[in-house]
């Protein structure tokens, strides 16, 4: 998770985000009826919750907005609208992530470090895995190259 967060905070100018206080996390666990996993956690007050290099939303504490426009719902919003539009949904599914109209979830039914499941069956054993797939650019100018860049 380190490694991540570093680039994630490196990479800092290229997201719109807003940071999660304390006590936003803690209105997110009580909304929840469930603890967050600690990275979850770390990456909402590191970095915050909102829209990462231009496409990836991560639902955070809060909304994101700018000016009158709502750019990113806030987490507890999300998970509303997927209780109300798909009856029943199971409770240890928790929205984080969302792009190009894929949505990416934890899944709290074992505690601790949580699996991050996607629609269509994909899966990554625990947050940095997933980012490391999914949200982190493949490489950077300067660099040598990463894996391929997703199209």
């Amino acid at each position: 998770m380190d490694e991540a967060m570093a680039v994630l905070q490196r990479d800092a100018a290229l997201h719109l985000t807003q940071r999660c206080s304390e006590r936003d996390l803690e209105v997110l666990e009580e909304g929840l009826g469930k603890r967050l996993p600690a990275e979850f956690r770390t990456l909402l007050a590191h970095v915050g919750g909102g829209i990462l290099y231009d496409k990836h939303e991560v639902f955070g504490g809060r909304r994101l907005m700018v000016h009158d426009i709502e750019l990113v719902p806030d987490l507890l919003t999300v998970r509303r609208r997927l209780e109300e539009s798909r009856p029943p949904w199971p409770a240890h599914l928790v929205p984080i992530h969302r792009c190009e109209g894929a949505l990416h979830l934890f899944d709290l039914s074992r505690g601790g470090s949580a699996p991050v499941l996607a629609e269509d069956g994909r899966a990554w054993p625990d947050l940095p895995a997933f980012l490391e797939a999914v949200v982190l650019p493949a490489h950077r100018p300067g660099e040598g190259p990463g894996r391929e860049a997703p199209r």
